[in-house]
Parts: C-alpha cells; structure tokens; sequence
C-alpha cells in the first residue's frame, strides 16, 4: 500500500510518499499507522496525543484515500 504523509511526517520518511507491504484488505487505519510507526519510529509524536488518540491534525492517504479515524 502507498502512503503520502504531509507536514513533519514527510521529513521523517525523506519523502512525500511511502510504501508499507499490505496485510489484508480489511485493516483498519489505526493498523496501518502502527505499521507506520513500526517502519518509521520517530513520528509516533507527530501521529498520537499522550493517551494515544490520533491528532486530529494529521494527514495521511492511504492509496489516495482519505482516512478517517
């Protein structure tokens, strides 16, 4: 799967899009941004509060698409 990251996530990744290998058709977004954060430590700060919720100000597409939390 494609993602394009925006903002602080694009310095973390050196670039504006990246690709993770797909598990299955049906993971959720959380899912997909631990795998993120597996493949690329340092933006877990950028993606989640301190209670780890998701911040409402990030960007990510996910095969183009919009995810919502």
């Amino acid at each position: 799967m494609e993602l394009t990251v925006y903002g602080p996530l694009r310095g973390v990744t050196g670039s504006k899009t990246t690709s993770l290998p797909a598990v299955n058709a049906k993971q959720s977004l959380r899912d997909i941004l631990d795998r993120f954060v597996e493949a690329y430590p340092r933006p877990e700060v950028h993606l989640f509060d301190e209670d780890g919720t998701l911040k409402g100000s990030v960007r990510i597409l996910v095969n183009s698409e919009r995810g919502s939390r």
